[in-house]
């Protein structure tokens, strides 16, 4: 069954709009939608919202269901796709302050990407590449001696040890067809610094 609705005609001048509770008590349910420049875009009752709930658009009642809501009503044409819906009126000092804490979120996840970019990822994968032989033991040692590695430590203010710990993913080693080890080498450039860390060993 189609679920009944009484729908107002609006001009959309934004994708914003706000549900006021009109009574929700004994039973009673009523709601009606509005956009931001106070015109009645939708409503319902009782009985609109125990079809809606029945056909599955909704799982509780509107004011608590509030995505699910915006998604009914987008895909009926009640208001634009994309569009956000409110549990209250924001006001010019709640819309700023809410977009403060949109900006800080934002700015808080770039941060994120950006350590997990330049520290976490590189750990992680050293973690988890399969255990390296002794020949790239002993030439990820010799790497402490290497001009490229000791200017990166000193670039970034670490010790030389957690240089080559980031390096180790960079290495390129060739095997023979038995599977021995036969070179380990390197060559990398820091985007950062422009330092390049290059060397080679055969066995």
């Amino acid at each position: 069954m189609k679920p009944k609705r009484r729908i107002r005609e609006s001009q959309f001048q934004d994708d914003r709009y706000y549900l006021t509770v009109d009574i929700d008590e004994r039973g009673e349910y009523g709601a009606t939608l509005y956009d931001y420049n106070d015109k009645q875009v939708w409503d319902c009752d009782t009985e609109t919202v125990y079809e809606l709930i029945e056909d599955g658009y909704l799982k509780y009642k509107p004011d608590q269901d509030l995505d699910r809501l915006t998604k009914y009503l987008s895909s009926n044409g009640t208001i634009p796709k994309g569009s956000t819906i409110d549990d209250e009126k924001e006001d010019e000092d709640m819309e700023e302050n809410r977009r403060m804490r949109e900006n800080k979120k934002s700015k808080r996840r770039v941060m994120l990407e950006n350590r997990l970019r330049q520290v976490i990822r590189p750990i992680v994968r050293s973690i988890l590449k399969e255990s390296i032989s002794p020949q790239e033991t002993d030439f990820l040692e010799s790497l402490k001696k290497n001009k490229g590695v000791l200017e990166l430590a000193n670039h970034y203010e670490v010790d030389p040890d957690v240089i080559i710990k980031q390096l180790r993913v960079r290495l390129s080693v060739k095997r023979d067809i038995t599977g021995n080890v036969k070179k380990v080498s390197i060559d990398f450039t820091d985007t950062n610094s422009g330092i390049k860390v290059k060397d080679s060993v055969s066995f």
